[in-house]
């Protein structure tokens, strides 16, 4: 259901997500987050670059949607990171232009694009 890996070298997560998630699967999610994010800042110094790739990852229910927007907010305000997302279809990227609610966060169409603009931060 998703996949969260660290690179200290760029103070970057690397975050794949794909499949219908319940409530508990993003529990899961977001603890899982918060450790790669502890393990960032440690090895790093910080979080400061986050991808997500949620080519293969259906719309959401609205309270799964909430807990991503809760996520990103968090990135942003207490981890002071950028993401890039990278989504496929115009109703999912609606969902995440809908949910995000600052300007360190943007979405993207593939890797290359959204990784380019990452490392230029």
């Amino acid at each position: 259901m998703y996949d969260v890996s660290i690179h200290p070298q760029h103070q970057l997560m690397k975050i794949k997500v794909e499949g219908f998630w319940s409530i508990d699967d993003m529990a899961c999610y977001a603890a899982e987050l918060r450790r790669a994010s502890t393990a960032l800042t440690e090895q790093a110094g910080a979080c400061r670059r986050i991808f997500v790739d949620m080519s293969d990852y259906p719309i959401q229910s609205a309270d799964v949607a909430a807990g991503h927007a809760t996520a990103l907010q968090y990135a942003s305000d207490k981890l002071g990171a950028s993401a890039a997302l990278v989504l496929q279809g115009a109703l999912a990227k609606m969902q995440a232009t809908r949910v995000l609610k600052t300007d360190t966060h943007r979405v993207f169409a593939d890797e290359r694009s959204a990784m380019q603009w990452l490392m230029g931060l």
